[in-house]
């Protein structure tokens, strides 16, 4: 049962990766949150194991998930600065822990570690990276909300960490085809594999999303279409061509912002209007070739089952969604009567 109920939290937050909304964040049962602004969790000096660093990780990771908004939700308004401040700071220091237990047991492991454990270690990293950043992201998100100020955070400030996370994947998927022989076809091809962990698909799609370093975007999604895997809700096939399609967009109306003049998202609209996305005469060679006005916040495919009809949504902070029919993807709902 607690198996299941771990792969059931797994799924419900790869959701998040991919709609970046409050209301996808994994389901956790209450009485587990502690109703205590203080945490105490008992992170070990070293782990023993691959699987109990993971264990740790995704607990850490459900609980301040959870009882960030439980505590501030009791917390009067005149206290919620502080009291945002201090929690944020608690969940830095966890994740510090964890960080240092892992150290501790690469340290003493060496040179003995297994394939199969230097995938899972290079996992683990691929995750931290991942979770770091959005843990940057809300610090400053949550300081700018109650300074009511512009928030300082950007994504260009953490390609370091972006393309390490590419390397590591390109390193996973290499390592695992390598070491098993059910992995190719007759053809050479990569056999398609299926799995329920947190694996490399959702942080390549964070990389092509969210990283407007051109190169290292692009390679996240070669490594996304070369893949074949599936892994929870993630398909690789599917994210590279939501990435892909996402990448156009932002190009393309980067440069219609800096030819027009415009700065709103209704250049990002009439961009999206035309069936068929220009490919830009200026080519985007560094991150802050992309404007934060044409810059997406989140972009999901949706299914319209009833319709048989696919579409990517796409959007940005406090403006509505829009919704871009992808018709080269309908068979995947096109079910039989």
């Amino acid at each position: 049962m607690e198996n299941m109920r771990k792969i059931f939290a797994r799924l419900q937050s790869q959701s998040l990766t991919l709609t970046r909304a409050d209301m996808d964040h994994p389901a956790k049962d209450h009485r587990e949150i502690p109703v205590t602004p203080h945490i105490s969790i008992d992170v070990p000096g070293s782990f023993a194991s691959i699987a109990e660093a993971r264990d740790y990780f995704e607990s850490i990771y459900q609980i301040c998930v959870h009882h960030y908004p439980r505590i501030m939700q009791s917390t009067p308004a005149v206290e919620a600065p502080n009291m945002s401040t201090y929690l944020i700071q608690q969940y830095g220091a966890l994740f510090h822990k964890w960080r240092t237990a892992l150290v501790h047991f690469e340290e003493s492991r060496g040179e003995s570690l297994t394939t199969k454990e230097r995938i899972g270690l290079k996992l683990l990293h691929i995750h931290k990276n991942n979770t770091m950043m959005y843990y940057e992201y809300a610090r400053s998100s949550e300081a700018a909300l109650f300074s009511k100020e512009t928030m300082p955070f950007s994504w260009d400030d953490h390609n370091r960490q972006f393309e390490e996370i590419v390397s590591l994947a390109a390193s996973v998927i290499e390592t695992s085809y390598d070491a098993s022989p059910f992995n190719h076809s007759n053809e050479g091809r990569i056999r398609p594999s299926f799995s329920l962990d947190n694996g490399v698909v959702g942080p390549l799609y964070n990389v092509a999303t969210l990283c407007r370093d051109p190169f290292i975007r692009r390679r996240a999604v070669d490594l996304l279409r070369s893949a074949r895997r599936q892994e929870g809700i993630f398909n690789s096939d599917l994210c590279a061509i939501v990435a892909e399609k996402i990448i156009s967009i932002e190009e393309t109306a980067a440069e219609k912002v800096i030819l027009d003049y415009q700065s709103d998202l209704l250049s990002l609209e009439s961009i999206i209007s035309n069936k068929k996305l220009e490919k830009p005469g200026s080519e985007i060679t560094k991150s802050s070739g992309i404007p934060n006005t044409v810059r997406l916040t989140y972009a999901y495919p949706k299914f319209d089952i009833f319709k048989k009809q696919m579409f990517l949504t796409i959007g940005q902070s406090m403006k509505a969604d829009i919704n871009i029919p992808l018709p080269a993807m309908s068979f995947l709902v096109d079910v039989p009567n």
